[in-house]
């Protein structure tokens, strides 16, 4: 069966441009759209899918080939095994970082809380693809196997800013780091699986857009 989740609000974000690489200008808003609600499903020992899809990516997005044409696909895969324990699946703390600096090494604590102390363990992962120009909102969204962003030549899951020095994840702190080189835009995708007693309950994904600017004050210096 499917179950359609409504629209409840959304809320915006704020990010001031100021407090990134010196470079003072206007701010820029991060748009957050909130699907919540209560939902009974009989556990009669299958799995359920919870997905949303949209279309399309940003055209200025330097790691994704042909990025106007690739949609988005957000998925959580609901076990028998968390319906029976009636898990709570990890919550990221912070937004990731909207800008980052060039040649300025860039760290970010991306990890989640999770309300009955489940072992996290976090990993770059590849975003999903998802929707089309023709159905860019489907309702309902079409079911898995979801397929991965395709990345431009020169980049990968391991190498999404086409550095020399790639951006890493802790496994066991969700610490990212990098050191951004190139000018751009670029998607990173996060994934956090959440073990209890050895065993996957959950993975969690999330997958946002770094913008790599100019360091102003860095250049100020080498003058």
């Amino acid at each position: 069966g499917q179950i359609i989740i409504p629209f409840m609000g959304s809320d915006t974000i704020v990010d001031d441009l100021a407090d990134n690489c010196n470079f003072s200008g206007d701010g820029v808003c991060v748009h957050e759209s909130v699907y919540r609600g209560v939902v009974t499903i009989p556990n009669n020992g299958f799995n359920y899918i919870l997905a949303y899809q949209r279309c399309c990516r940003n055209g200025s997005l330097d790691n994704i080939e042909d990025p106007l044409t690739v949609g988005s696909t957000y998925s959580i895969n609901l076990t028998t095994d968390a319906m029976e324990t009636c898990n709570n699946s990890p919550e990221f703390r912070e937004w990731a970082n909207v800008y980052a600096c060039a040649n300025q090494a860039l760290v970010f604590d991306h990890s989640a809380t999770d309300a009955e102390g489940d072992s996290l363990v976090y990993r770059l992962c590849n975003p999903k693809d998802g929707a089309t120009f023709d159905d860019p909102f489907p309702q309902p969204p079409a079911g898995p196997p979801y397929e991965d962003v395709p990345f431009a030549n020169g980049f990968s899951v391991t190498d999404v800013l086409g550095s020399a020095v790639p951006l890493t994840i802790d496994p066991n702190t969700g610490v990212i780091e990098a050191l951004p080189q190139i000018l751009g835009q670029y998607l990173v995708g996060i994934c956090v699986d959440e073990y209890r007693d050895g065993v996957l309950l959950s993975t969690t994904t999330r997958d946002f857009e770094i913008n790599v600017i100019p360091n102003f004050e860095l250049e100020q210096l080498l003058r």
